[in-house]
C-alpha cells in the first residue's frame, strides 16, 4: 500500500480519518451491592450465585456449572453468554 500525503505540511488531509480508542486499566473493582446479589439467581437453574470479585468480576452457578460475566458492575445474566465453569479457576468456597 502506498500512502501519499496531500495538503499543506502539518495538516491532516481530509481523506484521512483518525480514530483513537483509549482504554484505561483501573485497579478499582466494581462490586455488586449485597441487595442485588441477594435477588439474583441463575436464569437456567434458579439456583443461588456465588460472587467472585476477580478480576474478572463474575457470578458463578455451581448447579448449572456456568459463569456469568459482570461488566462495569452490570451482571450479564444470559445463558447463551455464560461460560462453562472451570473449578480450577473458580474453586468452591471453603466452609
Amino acid at each position: 500500500m502506498n500512502w501519499t500525503r496531500r495538503g499543506a505540511p502539518g495538516q491532516i488531509p481530509d481523506s484521512f480519518v483518525l480514530v483513537f480508542v483509549l482504554f484505561s486499566h483501573s485497579e478499582e473493582v466494581v462490586s455488586l451491592s449485597p441487595e442485588l446479589l441477594s435477588l439474583l439467581v441463575c436464569p437456567k437453574s434458579k439456583a443461588p450465585l456465588e460472587y467472585h470479585a476477580g478480576p474478572p468480576e463474575v457470578l458463578v452457578c455451581r448447579e448449572s456449572r456456568l459463569v456469568y460475566a459482570v461488566h462495569d458492575g452490570i451482571p450479564i445474566m444470559l445463558v447463551d453468554e455464560a461460560t462453562p465453569l472451570d473449578e480450577a479457576v473458580y474453586p468452591p468456597p471453603k466452609d
